[in-house]
């Protein structure tokens, strides 16, 4: 397959997944099982995200719960895994574990073997860390790590096509890149 071709083949996967998490409605509010992870209640950005089984996937993530338009307002990371079933008809997201580190930024794709995510950012700085996130039919997650990307990895994106993932651009040491990650699941 021709670079060209590899490239219009990612934009497609890409759009088609963001297509499929946008359909999805769920509520937040009140839920009990935020009260875990103080702050998260405010919402998230740079989370995790794909699907897995019957589940939405969502995972880590940050905010500036304190004081999010203060100049000394602090940025928390989050590490919480929750689901969502969208067969439910009043669903609400359900935490039902922990990522290993508190972590946002970094790129997620749905594959046949679960939710990949790759990169992203820690209060430590960036990571190369790589994990493969499995739901059960019971919403219950299995997490496990995948082999580590060559560097550490933030800001990127990622997309699967059938049992390989692909990892594209970021930062690389806080310099951005144009370099393109493949990982074979089935290998």
């Amino acid at each position: 397959m021709c670079h060209r071709t590899l490239i219009y083949r990612l934009v497609g996967i890409v759009a088609a997944g963001i297509v499929a998490l946008t359909a999805v409605q769920c509520t937040t509010s009140g839920h009990d099982d935020f009260d875990a992870e103080p702050g998260i209640e405010h919402g998230v950005s740079a989370a995790f995200g794909g699907v897995s089984g019957n589940f939405v996937v969502r995972a880590g993530g940050c905010n500036f719960p304190d004081d999010p338009l203060g100049a000394d307002s602090k940025k928390r990371y989050y590490q919480g895994v929750y689901v969502l079933n969208p067969a439910e008809p009043d669903g609400e997201w359900k935490r039902v574990g922990n990522l290993p580190k508190c972590i946002a930024y970094g790129a997620s794709a749905t594959t046949h073997k679960g939710v990949v995510m790759a990169g992203g950012i820690t209060a430590d700085g960036s990571t190369a860390k790589v994990w493969l996130a499995r739901v059960d039919e019971t919403g219950k997650p299995e997490i496990s790590s995948l082999p580590e990307l060559p560097f550490a990895l933030d800001n990127t994106a990622a997309c699967a096509d059938e049992n390989t993932v692909y990892v594209c651009g970021g930062n690389v040491d806080g310099k951005p890149s144009n370099v393109l990650l493949c990982l074979n699941l089935d290998r």
